[in-house]
């Protein structure tokens, strides 16, 4: 359970409010505490401790007499920290290889918006232009004092704030749910029902005994769409013992485990919609897109260059497959409704007080769910008839076959490859990929070959030219796999005669002046288990490599002007 929490200070200079406010964080077990209003002018990180001596971090943006922003983390909690300026500032760590950032904000008062607007557009400016800039599979938490009331926003924004909110929405309230609208944030102490006193997060002074006292609700945690089912919990509570006119705001969000890491970078093997070159129209699009960008790269192109090139214009103008990779609840609006609805109900059931309501809730989220699975049944069911109908179609067709088997499988565990050592099954990825790897590198590199006279190099007296690739490029067979630069014989067959010149030009280079194309030489290696084979001997196993087109086409032509 991760516990964030959000407080304006009004101070942070002296030593006893700095141990108070470390004493707080430990009785409420938070693991980052957002502060605003922290008075100490100069940017620095620094440690302070609790009456129970536990060690915290403070790190502080700097600014003026009454702003600078801050965060509060466990001593050994491993982050980096940005400020922005005297109102922003942020910290970017990993949890459960998860990537995370937490902003502590601090908004221009409303008396200073309406009396200079561009302060108060400068401010969410500068936000919306960081979030930007993120990945949109980072964790985003933002907490602060945003001198705004949302209030009744849930009628116009139920995208992005609860039905609780306090009192009426100002020009302040109005671009706080703006931001959050437009970068898929949820204000989450809006999301439940509790009492008016865990609401409110900001009381006026008792100056004047005349004078009614106000609580208002301007201090919000924002969480990102994607984390807004995992809230358990978002209210302020009045019991921190530092000195503010302020309430502490606690989100409580349940961290997965088996969340994975969307933020670490992989090879992109996404697969073009091969379909789509049926169509004359994207073909055309698919074609110029190529070309202008070949035109536009001033800097002379390698074979890497081109690829992405034709990756990135295949992407965009012919379409991705994504067949297989919807979720199965998309393709019914009655499933996606109760979906929904259950969604709503398990927030209701977090934030209820009264038992006899909770159990009421848990009874009708219950009969759903089994709707739910009732009917995902059914939608399971048919499709597997429907497949079973397409296999009938295509006895004829061996690759409409391949592909609608391909289909049925698709998201299937597959049988990972052993070996066997000492009558034990080594299961570990690493350790099996390189002794396959090696066993094949000693099998292809043996002595056995037969020896023959050497053949000195002489100049290329005929250049490579553009109608050799293409008339190489027409032979490519289709329906291949591709190989590590995910270049089809599809795509290729479908470029503008610039790649096919670009392609002569990049083996005229090899030939002349001896700057080797690595990726000539580069392959996947699919070891496929042999039929009738003991399991988990190298022995068992037959080698497929897949290999770059450039190199297929470069074999091919050669073997044209040899025979």
């Amino acid at each position: 359970m991760l516990r964030v929490g959000t407080l304006n200070v009004r101070g942070l200079r002296q030593e006893i409010k700095r141990t108070n406010i470390a004493s707080d964080i430990e009785k409420y077990k938070l693991d980052i505490l957002l502060i605003q209003e922290t008075h100490i002018k100069e940017r620095e990180i620094f440690e302070t401790s609790s009456d129970k001596n536990t060690k915290y971090t403070v790190y502080n943006s700097g600014g003026g007499s009454f702003t600078g922003v801050g965060i509060i983390t466990r001593k050994n909690f491993e982050c980096s920290f940005t400020p922005v300026n005297d109102r922003i500032c942020y910290i970017t760590c990993t949890i459960n290889k998860n990537k995370y950032f937490f902003f502590s904000t601090y908004a221009p008062t409303l008396p200073k918006s309406e009396k200079n607007p561009e302060i108060r557009e400068r401010f969410y400016n500068k936000i919306d232009s960081i979030l930007g800039k993120l990945n949109q599979y980072h964790n985003v938490i933002i907490g602060g004092d945003f001198n705004a009331k949302t209030g009744d926003s849930f009628k116009n924004f139920n995208e992005c704030m609860g039905k609780f909110g306090k009192g009426n929405t100002n020009s302040n309230g109005k671009h706080l749910v703006e931001l959050a609208l437009k970068n898929h944030l949820v204000i989450s102490n809006t999301l439940f029902e509790h009492k008016m006193a865990h609401r409110s997060t900001w009381e006026s002074p008792k100056n004047r005994s005349s004078d009614k006292q106000i609580f208002n609700q301007i201090d919000y945690i924002l969480v990102d769409n994607k984390n807004k089912r995992n809230i358990v919990d978002s209210r302020s509570y009045a019991g921190f013992v530092t000195d503010s006119d302020h309430k502490v705001v606690i989100c409580k969000i349940e961290i997965k485990q088996y969340y994975k890491d969307l933020s670490k970078k992989k090879q992109n093997r996404s697969k073009i919609n091969i379909e789509n070159f049926k169509n004359s129209e994207l073909v055309e699009n698919y074609k110029l897109n190529i070309e202008r960008n070949i035109v536009e790269d001033e800097k002379e192109i390698t074979w890497k260059d081109l690829s992405e090139k034709i990756k990135n214009a295949g992407a965009s103008e012919i379409g991705i497959n994504n067949s297989g990779k919807q979720n199965s609840k998309n393709g019914n609006d009655l499933i996606k409704s109760l979906s929904d609805k259950q969604k709503k109900l398990k927030l209701e059931i977090y934030s209820a007080k009264n038992k006899t309501k909770k159990r009421k809730l848990q009874k009708e989220r219950n009969q759903i769910m089994k709707q739910i699975q009732k009917e995902l049944k059914i939608m399971k069911e048919a499709k597997e008839l429907n497949e079973i109908e397409e296999l009938n179609k295509s006895k004829d067709d061996s690759t409409k076959m391949f592909k609608i088997m391909s289909k049925i499988y698709k998201g299937q565990p597959k049988e990972k490859i052993y070996l066997n050592d000492k009558e034990q099954k080594i299961i570990d990825e690493k350790y099996v990929t390189n002794k396959i790897t090696d066993h094949f590198k000693s099998l292809f590199n043996t002595g056995n070959s037969t020896d023959t006279d050497e053949i000195k190099p002489v100049e290329m007296v005929k250049p490579f030219t553009k109608e050799e690739v293409i008339s190489a490029v027409n032979k490519l067979k289709i329906n291949k796999s591709p190989g590590p630069d995910n270049i089809t014989a599809e795509e290729l067959k479908n470029c503008p005669d610039i790649v096919f010149q670009k392609i002569a030009d990049i083996f005229n280079k090899v030939a002349t002046k001896g700057d080797f194309v690595k990726e000539i030489n580069e392959g996947l290696l699919i070891p496929l288990q042999k039929p009738g084979k003991p399991k988990g001997e190298l022995d068992s196993l037959r080698p497929v490599i897949l290999l770059n087109t450039l190199r297929k086409i470069l074999c091919i032509i050669m073997f044209s002007r040899i025979f």
